[in-house]
């Protein structure tokens, strides 16, 4: 195995080193024509605008996040009350299908039984399906 020999550095040498360079000399043009200039000119106006057109964009989608995040907060009580009353209620019906189906002396008429089934379904289906998504969603564009 081959070792490499690292030179040997003290803090002698920290207190030898200059404190300061001078700056690196560039091929630097003496003079800039008008035509160069312009074009540095153009370059930042050009620049400086779509900056601007970049924090326009940038406060438009941090409004939008807000905006996300303040519905998102009004949606969850609502949201958990509506989950709440399905539940509910498909249970009572579930309930009343399930004594009609046992046949104890609780009977109820058919018209009766298919409304409640029906309004069960439309009860899922309507508020989960429409009005969480329909309300809320129109109200994010």
């Amino acid at each position: 195995m081959i070792s490499e020999q690292k030179p040997k550095i003290s803090l002698d040498d920290l207190d030898a080193a200059p404190e300061n360079l001078p700056a690196p000399r560039q091929n630097l043009p003496a003079q800039i024509d008008n035509e160069h200039l312009g074009k540095i000119l153009r370059d930042l106006a050009d620049a400086t605008t779509k900056k601007c057109q970049l924090e326009e964009e940038l406060q438009r989608e941090r409004s939008k996040n807000t905006t996300r995040a303040i519905l998102d907060d009004l949606i969850k009580p609502f949201a958990d009350r509506v989950f709440a009353f399905m539940c509910g209620y498909s249970a009572i019906v579930g309930c009343f299908v399930f004594y009609h189906g046992l046949g104890l002396g609780f009977k109820l008429p058919d018209t009766v039984l298919n409304y409640l089934v029906g309004s069960t379904a439309v009860t899922v289906l309507g508020l989960v399906g429409t009005v969480l998504t329909g309300i809320f969603v129109g109200a994010r564009k």
